[in-house]
């Protein structure tokens, strides 16, 4: 195929065999084309960047918010067991001390991480989105615990039926991830 190109009145015209041995036509912009050209792109994102920003900070307002490194994180809430040191003073009805026990108890605790975040929020008054977990208990139990070191007033240790007090308390049976500030009862 045969193409004959004029490039101005006094010029004399060109043949080319194909398509792929032709110029190609570049159209060429001034300084202002161009600078408005790169405007409109800028424009566009800016609106596109500030559209994808509303819907995700809505979306925030949600459970299904996108997923971020902080809420990826795994949750390590465990029961675990511990050994605490309790004391435990007994006064007659005057007020007056009449033994103090004590002693080392293994009892369960809650210990270990959960996930919390902050994101900025349209949505909420303060401007952020705020979800905070705590590791606490899930369920207690109480159970009875004997303190076998009794002493009198004195700082004497006692022998007999005195030389041990039974004391309530409860310890976590169960722990796992809450609200912080969320209400067991």
């Amino acid at each position: 195929m045969s193409h004959k190109v004029s490039k101005g009145a006094n010029e004399v015209p060109a043949t080319y065999q194909n398509d792929r041995d032709r110029p190609l036509q570049a159209s060429v912009l001034n300084r202002q084309q161009l600078y408005e050209q790169q405007q409109k792109l800028s424009n566009n994102n800016n609106i596109m960047f500030w559209y994808v920003l509303i819907i995700l900070l809505g979306a925030g307002s949600t459970r299904e918010a996108f997923a971020t490194k902080s809420n990826m994180m795994v949750a390590s809430c465990e029961t675990l067991p511990s050994t605490i040191h309790i004391t435990k003073e007994e006064y007659t009805d005057a007020g007056i001390l009449s033994r103090t026990c004590e002693g080392d108890v293994s009892v369960a605790k809650c210990e270990g991480s959960c996930s919390s975040q902050v994101q900025p929020s349209v949505v909420h008054p303060s401007g952020f989105l705020k979800e905070c977990m705590c590791c606490r208990e899930s369920f207690l139990r109480e159970r009875v615990v004997t303190l076998s070191h009794c002493y009198d007033s004195n700082g004497n240790r006692l022998t007999g039926k005195n030389s041990s007090l039974d004391v309530k308390m409860r310890e976590p049976a169960d722990c796992k991830c809450f609200r912080c500030g969320d209400s067991m009862e």
